[in-house]
């Protein structure tokens, strides 16, 4: 039956029905409400929640005396089943495993503990590499008391062009001493873990091992305390009872600094390592798990709206409801914050799902938010 909807609507109206918005779904139940009305026999429409069906009755003689609108609810099972289910979805975590989370978090610990010693060890030479050039160059010239605060400028060139030959025995005497013989106590006193060197055994050492004369040795001896006081950051410090040669990198070369010392030292950078890695690591999985646990919640209230969307369409032919319905039936099922709902509702305004969409319709000659099944 052809007919258009200007026509459809004005010959129900002859019989007093109020057209609803005629779309292309509802024209074919309009022109048959139509045939009915015509024929005079009963027209009966599947059941909504929020629509009402209309029925003639005919007075005893057989005449359609009135219409009366008759509500049958639509009621959905199981509401909420998904939302009951409370695990929690797979993180990258959870796909490595135990080994795969132990093995990373060894890396990382290791990487970090790499990154730590390289930092220990450049602050240790940039410390430990200072050279004369840098240095003050007390002259007596420049006032001060020759061989206790300055040197004086007759024996300045011999003293300085031979420093570096002083800090060379005794780093020689150290090898020696500690490394070679694997003595703690052989030739010269310790201060911790520092060999000390008497001025006879300096004296000593000038003469028997470089060949330097008696006198040279004692000049060369006492203008170098000076260098030595005047630049503190060298290897060498002057005490009263001679010069304690703290060269900490030798010593660790040796293998025979206070073992303790090493490693208590790494034992510090592991544990700190292990410290940061395992801070971030549970940082990043609890991150994770908030992002996870709101989006989780947003995916199981769809799918619980989905599911009664499908329930209805069975049972209606249709593929929208009213939001306020939708709502009421999963509140009296389940708990579901505002919070939540209003989450889940700007998500479907604005991302794009394959399922669920929401949008404004006319229901009933009213504007309301329905969802709406998309597939």
């Amino acid at each position: 039956m052809e007919i258009s909807d200007t026509e459809l609507r004005e010959r129900l109206l002859t019989f007093g029905y109020v057209a609803p918005p005629i779309t292309g779904t509802s024209k074919g139940i309009l022109v048959k409400k139509l045939q009915s009305l015509e024929n005079g026999t009963p027209f009966m429409t599947t059941n909504t929640s929020t629509e009402e069906n209309e029925t003639l009755e005919s007075a005893p003689d057989g005449s359609t005396i009135r219409q009366r609108p008759t509500k049958i609810e639509f009621q959905p099972q199981n509401v909420g089943i998904y939302s009951r289910c409370t695990a929690r979805s797979v993180d990258f975590w959870d796909r490595i495993g135990i080994l795969g989370t132990a093995l990373l978090l060894l890396l990382a610990t290791s990487a970090v503990f790499v990154v730590f010693k390289f930092i220990g060890d450049w602050s240790d030479r940039r410390y430990r590499s200072v050279y004369l050039a840098d240095g003050v160059f007390p002259k007596c010239s420049q006032g001060g008391n020759p061989r206790i605060t300055c040197v004086p400028d007759a024996e300045f060139a011999f003293t300085e062009s031979n420093l570096n030959v002083v800090r060379a025995a005794l780093h020689h005497a150290t090898l020696t001493d500690r490394c070679g013989r694997l003595s703690h106590k052989a030739s010269s006193d310790f201060i911790g873990l520092y060999p000390l060197f008497r001025d006879d055994q300096v004296k000593a050492l000038l003469a028997t091992e470089l060949g330097f004369k008696a006198a040279e040795c004692d000049t060369l001896l006492q203008n170098s305390k000076v260098f030595f006081k005047a630049n503190p950051r060298l290897d060498v410090k002057v005490l009263n009872e001679g010069l304690l040669y703290r060269n900490q990198r030798l010593l660790r070369s040796c293998g025979l600094t206070a073992w303790n010392t090493v490693a208590y030292t790494y034992a510090l950078y592991v544990l700190t390592s292990f410290a940061l890695v395992w801070f971030f690591y549970k940082f990043n999985r609890w991150v994770g798990k908030l992002r996870s646990e709101g989006d989780d919640e947003k995916r199981r209230l769809m799918k619980d709206i989905v599911d009664v969307l499908k329930q209805y369409e069975n049972k209606a032919g249709k593929r929208f409801l009213p939001v306020e319905d939708v709502r009421r039936w999963i509140n009296e099922a389940i708990s579901v914050s505002d919070k939540l709902w209003s989450d889940m509702e700007v998500h479907l305004r604005e991302h794009h799902e394959n399922s669920l969409g929401l949008e404004r319709k006319l229901v009933h000659g009213q504007e309301r938010e329905v969802f709406y099944l998309k597939n």
